[in-house]
């Protein structure tokens, strides 16, 4: 994992990252020469002291706020989605009345029905 971190444009150029890349492609070993090893190195152990890399992936965590946001948002859009499916429900069920399709009008209030239930149950 060290060594993937090391592979990146921070430390080295987009040239040698192809070059890289290309060595990679082709099965060969590709190793950090020994300045580059140390200087690699020497920047961790500088970032582990300052609690720079630990801050640094705790940003790329997602906080529980935002994961409650998210369940919030997820709940709020299968919500409006059973709303929708109710009302085209509803519509549809009255259309069959009106064109004398009694036992498929009825089965569509029904399943209207069911979706307000579980739209109530959504708090929708």
């Amino acid at each position: 994992m060290a060594f993937s971190m090391a592979l990146s444009d921070h430390y080295f150029s987009l040239e040698q990252l192809n070059e890289i890349g290309n060595k990679i492609k082709n099965g060969e070993n590709v190793k950090l020469n020994d300045a580059d090893k140390q200087r690699f190195i020497s920047e961790m152990k500088d970032a582990r002291k300052n609690n720079d890399l630990v801050k640094a992936l705790e940003g790329i965590r997602q906080s529980k706020s935002q994961t409650k946001e998210s369940k919030g948002f997820l709940k709020n859009l299968i919500a409006l989605l059973v709303l929708i499916a109710m009302g085209v429900s509803f519509i549809s069920a009255v259309v069959a009345l009106f064109n004398g399709e009694i036992m498929g009008s009825i089965g569509l209030f029904v399943l209207s029905a069911i979706l307000n239930g579980i739209a109530k149950g959504l708090n929708a």
